[in-house]
């Protein structure tokens, strides 16, 4: 492969991993954080919604939900903000019964609590690579805007590692990715977005629950592609 061929490949790959990146970061936060109607215009200003619904039309449900909430946003009133507020609350707060758990161990446990062994493995993962979650102890590392949170940490290091030419370490955290991205994130999505798109009636949260599944399985499809691309070398 020329120089040139490679500084193009290279050229390529950073614009995707940065697309990866901004999906990654804008659903974690939509999981873990109050509705901040300041990132939500932002996400209706970059146009990426609205660019996947041209795509794949209004048969994508979670896309069309997304789009139809994100294209209202600049019109928004401090009562409808206050709603979505207490909609997020209701679904991932308390303090009543939550509708849609957003931690793994919840799903993947026999007793369905958390802070388990499946929380500990997820806290492992994130030790390999030196990543501590906020308020360590007092919510569980297996909240699903953590994992994907940690999903964007990993892709800002790939980013970061192109810069520099390590394509070793390059390698190493693509790998991770996929890795993590099949034993956590893949293994109890489904669970968790049936649960919320059946709690709520919010379109952004429907969206949401639609449209993270899918992403998902995009995304191991692309890193597969990006493995094979790159002639990554993954040990069994």
């Amino acid at each position: 492969m020329s120089n040139e061929i490679e500084d193009i490949q290279k050229l390529e790959i950073k614009h995707i991993m940065a697309t990866r990146q901004w999906f990654y970061d804008f659903l974690a936060k939509s999981f873990y954080t109050e509705p901040n109607i300041h990132r939500l215009k932002e996400a209706f200003q970059t146009k990426v919604f609205t660019e996947l619904l041209n795509e794949a039309g209004e048969s994508n449900q979670g896309v069309y939900f997304l789009c139809q909430f994100l294209n209202n946003i600049e019109k928004i009133s401090p009562l409808e903000i206050e709603e979505l507020k207490l909609e997020y609350n209701r679904l991932f707060i308390g303090p009543n019964h939550l509708p849609a758990p957003p931690w793994e161990s919840v799903y993947l446990s026999k007793e369905k609590i958390i802070f388990d062994e499946h929380t500990l493995a997820v806290r492992e993962f994130y030790k390999r690579w030196n990543v501590t979650t906020k308020n360590k102890n007092k919510e569980p590392d297996d909240h699903i805007g953590f994992e994907l949170e940690f999903m964007s940490i990993l892709i800002g290091r790939s980013i970061k590692a192109l810069n520099e030419n390590n394509m070793k370490y390059f390698s190493s955290t693509i790998i991770s990715q996929k890795e993590f991205l099949e034993t956590h994130p893949l293994v109890w999505i489904d669970k968790f977005s049936s649960k919320l798109y059946n709690s709520t009636n919010h379109h952004f949260y429907k969206g949401l629950a639609l449209f993270t599944p899918e992403y998902l399985r995009m995304d191991i499809e692309l890193l597969k592609d990006i493995i094979y691309s790159f002639n990554i070398f993954i040990e069994s």
